[in-house]
């Protein structure tokens, strides 16, 4: 009977059965994975890295049979609305204009359970099927620290293919990085240093792009770096010599930095290129205006309106110019050509009206003012300058009037309480005046204009104590003010502080005043002080700018107790001059020459005094004593007598003349 085993017996293994089901198995496998590669094949053949069938059998049966990592064949992705497929052999370029998704992965996992995508540093863990943008790689690699792209292309990292987290291929990613990029940074950037270095770049990968240049100049202009500005819009037009939007940008550069003759220079270049066009003989005009050119502006104000004659803004700054070269025809006739096209042009109406108050024409200021009253009823301005037209016309109650109502409409222009305290000072209400000017102070306390009016009112109605103080205040903020150190030394010389007199003086004299009248005050302040010196080289200054009789005498006096007589004979002389006609000024040079013995002279000049003045007895003795000196006793008797005669009391006389009766007998009868 045949042995039948039992079911829990283990049949013997039979090798060759397991070698074929082995086997069995493995073909299935490769008849499924290659079914599967071949359907995947079919459905996404592309031309361009599609793996041959035989590879990819042999890769799955190396995945799935044998537990090897699996191998990585393409990615699908769509950029820009195009579709490529990448391989680890390829790199993947993108611009900050693209936009970019990785549709499928082509690997061994079937179904690609497992498998991921992770385009570095952007997006999330897994960017398979997700949206990305290459703007973001693009900013990435621009501010990336160490790195300053300064070609065309710059690694940019890679994109991973992951099996399970673990990196199974890479596809190397380049960065287009481009001049726009710049300038999109520059633009987006709040950061003007950053702009600029942004600009720089982009300039330095393109350096013909004036467009660039030029915005580079505008952010330096913007922030203050003229200079630079100026450089780039240079370089700009070193390219492009006929770009007019450089050219203007680069006019108004030199017109900041004031070099005018710079900004004269670019504008008529602008003017070459486009005659017709009035702008830049506008700016010219105004150029040539800053720089003190009058002359120029007008020229070429005139030229733009020939270009465009109802520009009324030209026309305004032409009247202007007109103005500063005084040529007040040309600005009345702009204005009126303009209120004649434009009735309501209250501007040119108020010019109109000052100009005709600065040249005289008080009756037409006074009719402009009063139109523009009628527009403007509050306009303070307008009361106020019709006031100074009535008071230039003598008119003081019209111009108090006026003045009032200016103040009526603003009570806080401390200009209009001046104007209306000098009109009272010019009727001679010097009360009112005062008022006026303490109103001034309060509203404001520093206005050295009306403290120094103020204190000159004080001082003229003899109120030194007040006029010191207030003058001692403008010193404060003034303090070689000569004016006022003049004013201090006389009001403090009228209240005997001779000393800080002397010192105000000295001041008024160091920082500049010209009135000699200053050098007789402190000489004669010198004088009281016992600085006799002091008080003489005073004197001599006074004389020289303003001899007087006075002066002219005390200096005399001083150089004859000096010894000093040829300086006493030159201002005698200079007294004979001023008063050709006073016998003091002769007899005075007669003593003087005889205190030289020199009697010949002496002897003329007394008898010149006496043709003036016929009657002067000490003359006549003064002669005689000259007579005498040189042996002339007839004529000294004569003269002595003659001075007895017209005055009994001199005693002198009455003495020398029996004296001189002797020495003629004598000269007679020598022995």
């Amino acid at each position: 009977m045949d042995h039948i085993p039992k079911r829990e017996e283990k049949l013997p293994e039979n090798p060759r059965r397991r070698l074929y089901m082995t086997a069995g198995i493995i073909a299935l496998l490769m008849v499924l994975a290659a079914g599967l590669i071949v359907t995947n094949h079919f459905f996404s053949q592309k031309k361009e890295g599609s793996a041959s069938v035989f590879i990819r059998v042999k890769g799955a049966v190396s995945f799935l049979l044998f537990g090897n990592k699996p191998e990585f064949y393409f990615i699908d992705m769509e950029k820009n609305g195009k579709d490529y497929r990448l391989t680890s052999r390829d790199a993947f370029d993108v611009t900050y204009r693209d936009e970019f998704v990785i549709k499928d992965i082509s690997t061994d996992v079937i179904f690609g359970k497992g498998v991921s995508v992770d385009v570095q540093d952007m997006g999330s863990q897994n960017d398979f099927r997700v949206l990305l943008r290459g703007v973001d790689l693009v900013d990435r690699v621009m501010t990336s620290k160490g790195k300053s792209p300064v070609g065309e292309t710059v690694a940019a990292g890679d994109i991973h293919i992951k099996y399970r987290d673990e990196i199974i291929a890479a596809i190397p990613i380049r960065v287009l990085v481009t001049p726009q990029d710049w300038l999109r940074y520059a633009k987006n950037s709040e950061d003007r240093q950053a702009q600029i270095d942004y600009m720089k770049k982009a300039i330095a990968m393109n350096s013909q792009d004036v467009s660039v240049r030029k915005i580079l100049a505008a952010i330096y202009f913007q922030s203050g770096m003229t200079d630079n500005a100026i450089a780039q819009y240079q370089d700009v037009l070193k390219l492009k010599p006929a770009d007019i939007d450089a050219l203007k940008e680069l006019f108004n550069c030199y017109m900041k930095v004031k070099k005018y003759d710079k900004a004269i220079e670019v504008g008529l270049k602008q003017i070459k290129l486009n005659h017709q066009d009035s702008s830049p003989y506008i700016n010219v005009a105004r150029a040539y205006s800053y720089s003190g050119n009058q002359e120029k502006a007008v020229q070429t104000y005139r030229e733009a309106l020939k270009i465009r004659p109802d520009d009324y803004i030209v026309r305004y700054s032409l009247a202007e110019a007109c103005e500063k070269t005084k040529n007040f025809a040309g600005a009345l006739e702009q204005y009126r050509y303009i209120l004649e096209k434009v009735p309501g042009d209250e501007k040119s109406l108020i010019a109109l009206a000052g100009v005709s108050l600065k040249t005289g024409k008080y009756d037409d200021s006074i009719k402009w003012y009063k139109e523009v009253i009628k527009r403007q009823p509050g306009n303070a301005s307008a009361y106020a300058n019709i006031g100074l037209a009535y008071g230039a016309k003598g008119q003081w109650n019209e111009e108090i009037e006026y003045h009032k109502k200016a103040i009526s409409i603003n009570p806080k222009n401390p200009i209009v309480y001046v104007n209306l305290a000098a009109a009272y000072e010019k009727s001679n209400h010097d009360g009112e005046a005062v008022k006026m000017y303490e109103k001034v102070l309060k509203i404001a306390p520093g206005d050295r204009d009306a403290t120094l009016r103020l204190a000159n009112i004080e001082y003229k109605n003899k109120q030194y104590d007040k006029a010191i103080r207030l003058y001692e205040k403008i010193l404060k903020d003034a303090p070689k003010n000569a004016a006022v150190h003049a004013n201090l030394g006389f009001a403090y010389g009228e209240m005997k502080k001779y000393k800080v007199s002397a010192n105000h003086y000295e001041k008024a004299i160091r920082y500049g005043i010209k009135y000699p009248q200053i050098h007789y005050n402190l000489a004669n302040t010198y004088d009281r002080l016992g600085k006799v010196r002091d008080s003489i080289d005073e004197y001599e200054r006074y004389a020289a700018k303003r001899p007087t009789v006075e002066v002219l005498n005390i200096l005399a006096d001083y150089y004859i107790s000096g010894k000093q007589y040829e300086k006493a004979i030159r201002a005698y002389k200079g007294m004979v001059a001023l008063e050709p006609r006073k016998a003091a000024g002769y007899s005075s040079l007669g003593y003087v020459y005889g205190l030289k013995n020199d009697v010949d002279k002496e002897i003329e000049y007394y008898k010149i005094s006496l043709k003036d003045d016929a009657e002067d007895d000490n003359v006549y003795l003064n002669l005689g004593e000259a007579y005498e000196k040189k042996g002339m006793y007839q004529e000294a008797l004569k003269a002595y007598t003659r001075a007895y005669g017209l005055n009994p009391d001199l005693s002198k006389a009455a003495k020398k003349i029996p004296q001189m009766k002797i020495r003629i007998l004598q000269q007679q009868n020598p022995e």
